[in-house]
């Protein structure tokens, strides 16, 4: 399938810039490692970026300009050997998050946002896997409790597939919506911004105003300018 890229791709860099929490989903083999670890490019090199220790200099290596730390560097505190120290200038890089659900769990305590995979299907199923983790492993004792906690922490779902062995393209781009308490059961609405339909790319529902707020606060004044431009657009009846 050829497909042109160039909405995605410019929806996904105003989501790095705007510091937006983004699970990349697909099955084995589908490249949603590959396309994680092409997303650091779009990172402002000034934040410390933390993965997982066998990643490390394969990352630095591909990115000499950004600083690419392993998720538990102790040089900063040699009492406390074990734990993870992040900032407010720290963005989580995860490959398979259900290894690393304990640490996404606080991350919204310390660091600035996180890119992560997952193997689910849909961004339903990751939000069902790592509420299950979460209870499982005692981090919240609450089923509803618990699931609000996922939501609150994922910003978007970026979903690739790969069709016989050919190149890795991306099918969606969801947002997760929290919904209020009111909405009952509903603890929130999975949203698809961008969708392949017949075999080329087209936007769906716009991103939520709240949302689109959040992505500003974290943009240059010459790229909130861009941004809405692009939002006008591409949905220009709804925005």
């Amino acid at each position: 399938m050829t497909l042109q890229s160039f909405m995605p791709t410019a929806l996904i860099e105003f989501l790095m810039k705007g510091n937006q929490t983004t699970v990349i989903t697909g099955s084995k083999g589908s490249g949603k490692t590959t396309s994680m670890m092409s997303l650091i490019e779009l990172i402002d090199p000034m934040f410390n970026l933390r993965t997982q220790e066998e990643n490390v200099e394969y990352l630095r290596k591909l990115y000499p300009m950004h600083n690419i730390i392993a998720l538990r560097d102790n040089r900063f505190d040699s009492k406390e050997k074990d734990v993870m120290y992040t900032s407010d200038y720290d963005v989580l890089v995860f490959d398979e998050m259900e290894e690393q659900d304990s640490i996404f769990a606080n991350q919204y305590l310390n660091s600035r946002f996180s890119i992560f995979t997952h193997y689910g299907k849909d961004f339903s199923e990751v939000v069902a896997c790592l509420r299950n983790s979460f209870l499982k492993k005692g981090i919240i004792d609450n089923v509803k409790a618990a699931e609000r906690h996922v939501v609150n922490l994922i910003d978007f779902n970026i979903h690739v597939v790969r069709e016989n062995d050919g190149p890795c393209y991306i099918e969606r781009i969801t947002e997760c919506v929290p919904l209020s308490l009111s909405n009952g059961d509903q603890l929130y609405e999975a949203r698809n911004i961008v969708e392949i339909k017949d075999e080329a790319y087209v936007t769906v529902h716009p991103i939520s105003q709240q949302r689109q707020e959040m992505i500003e606060r974290n943009l240059l004044e010459e790229e909130k300018v861009t941004f809405r431009a692009f939002n006008k657009l591409h949905w220009m009846d709804e925005t």
